[in-house]
């Protein structure tokens, strides 16, 4: 796609991605509302001036493009460094042939399986994933595998940068991005989001947040929050807040991790009755029947 294709078309061919974990959330957009999710890092409250100058340019920025007509040079500018290998992607949704030759340095099995027969037979099922990643990540080296008996797909010696990556096993690959119920051995994973998934082995993480994230031996976590609901956190732990996760036998936390539990543990009941020592008196009751209350004055009574 080039300079001269108008840029509204694009609709027809990009979704805007709707999700609380992208950096503008759209999901109330239908309401007026857009949720920038930019601002934070270290000490980001003791900086006003920054803060507040991020959302001067988050509002002009906004209104600048909701009351501008046509295009600036500069948005032509920047589609185009987004849409570039898009016409070449397009071509291989339909020709597998031609993505074997346009991407020699990815490696496609089926099964672990290697041949050019195999990916045409399964291109239906495999160009969909594939091409998102090599547009959306600039993924262009390493090996993807469709594992025919799991329903699940392998990356592996990867590079993913900038990608929302859900439901894949991760084998030596280096990810910036959302991970989302992904199992992860001997990757590396920086300034990313990970949900909900399985760190295996041999995984570096560092300055990510961890929601719902299981995280066995062998594994290290660095300057991280990791917020869970009893999943076990059982690894190397350092610089890092820890909230409702279940501390395993073999976790190591250093003495920069803090620890969170949700709520305070209940203090037991008491065993038995309260003993009083003092002399009850309860003449008092006694003294109730003596009311002039007789309820009511046309109650039914029965007769035998």
């Amino acid at each position: 796609m080039n300079v001269s294709n108008p840029l509204g078309s694009l609709k027809n061919y990009f979704q805007i991605p709707i999700s609380e974990d992208y950096g503008v959330d759209f999901s109330d957009q239908a309401m007026g509302i857009l949720r920038f999710n930019y601002i934070g890092g270290p000490k980001y409250a003791q900086k006003p001036y920054e803060v507040n100058e991020a959302l001067k340019y988050y509002i002009i920025s906004t209104y600048q493009v909701l009351n501008s007509d046509g295009y600036t040079p500069e948005m032509k500018f920047e589609m185009d460094k987004l849409t570039e290998n898009y016409s070449r992607i397009r071509r291989c949704y339909y020709k597998p042939d031609y993505f074997i030759d346009a991407y020699p340095s990815i490696k496609v099995l089926v099964d672990l399986k290697e041949s050019d027969q195999i990916v045409k037979t399964y291109w239906g099922k495999i160009r969909e994933p594939i091409l998102r990643l090599i547009m959306e990540s600039g993924f262009n080296k390493g090996y993807f595998n469709w594992d025919t008996d799991q329903g699940k797909f392998d990356i592996k010696d990867a590079k993913l940068n900038g990608v929302k990556v859900s439901g894949m096993n991760l084998v030596n690959c280096e990810v910036r991005g959302l991970i989302e119920n992904c199992h992860m051995w001997r990757s590396s994973a920086e300034n990313s989001l990970i949900k909900n998934s399985i760190i295996v082995a041999g995984t570096d993480i560092k300055t990510s947040l961890l929601e719902g994230c299981r995280a066995d031996r062998t594994n290290t976590i660095e300057r991280s929050y990791i917020i869970n609901k009893g999943e076990i956190i059982n690894c190397e732990v350092t610089e890092s807040v820890i909230k409702n996760a279940g501390i395993g036998s073999n976790a190591k936390l250093d003495e920069e991790c803090t620890v969170i539990e949700d709520r305070l543990p209940k203090t037991p009941a008491p065993k038995g009755g309260i003993n009083v020592e003092e002399v009850r008196d309860y003449r008092w009751i006694k003294n109730m029947r003596k009311s002039e209350d007789q309820g009511f004055g046309n109650q039914f009574e029965i007769k035998y």
